[in-house]
């Protein structure tokens, strides 16, 4: 009667080695390395409901996307920048800045303010002050601007210049850029928003 083969001892060792293997990698729980800090599942799907309102307390303070300084920074506000306080957790704070984008900011650096203002549309407080050019070009420029929550013109571009005169095209976006807005409110933040202006020389 003929005898089995047998394979030798280390090739075997090998065989059991690979199946022990598989078999934990199919049965073991998957362990995840340790981070340090808390982390917190962030979901923006749902509308968050404001708790109050706060000032920057900073010169300059980062909005992560979590609440961590390992997180990334997806923003950043300024001193006496007002935001929406959208709720705590410990030494942090969720907020949204004026833009709408959420984020979070070391809790410290906020000083948290009474009520929250109502919705409302932009209002001009300082029109545009007319400046006249000695060009004999004639016709309309439109410029438009984007306007933060503070009130204050950021960027312009001109979209139209029907006069064929670049200087009164930068002459009307230099106007716009000195005038004052108060901005819109939406969900208790001052937005950032575009402003048309129309200059007919």
């Amino acid at each position: 009667m003929k005898e089995p083969a047998t394979l030798p001892i280390p090739v075997t060792l090998l065989l059991c080695a690979l199946f022990a293997l598989a078999a934990c990698q199919s049965t073991a729980p998957v362990v995840e390395p340790e981070t340090p800090g808390e982390t917190i599942a962030v979901v923006d799907d749902a509308p968050e409901t404001p708790i109050g309102m706060a000032r920057v307390n900073a010169s300059s303070l980062n909005v992560r996307s979590g609440p961590s300084t390992s997180d990334s920074i997806v923003a950043s506000v300024r001193r006496n920048q007002r935001v929406t306080l959208l709720s705590r957790n410990g030494e942090w704070a969720r907020i949204r800045i004026a833009s709408g984008e959420p984020g979070w900011v070391a809790a410290r650096y906020l000083r948290e303010e009474k009520g929250c203002p109502p919705d409302r549309d932009f209002e001009v407080i300082e029109s545009a002050p007319l400046t006249f050019s000695d060009s004999g070009a004639k016709g309309s420029v439109v410029v438009e601007a984007t306007v933060g929550g503070n009130g204050v013109v950021d960027t312009t571009k001109i979209i139209s210049n029907q006069t064929g005169d670049e200087a009164l095209a930068e002459l009307a976006a230099l106007e716009v850029t000195k005038m004052r807005f108060k901005a819109p409110v939406r969900n208790c933040v001052e937005r950032k928003f575009i402003y048309t202006y129309r200059r007919t020389f």
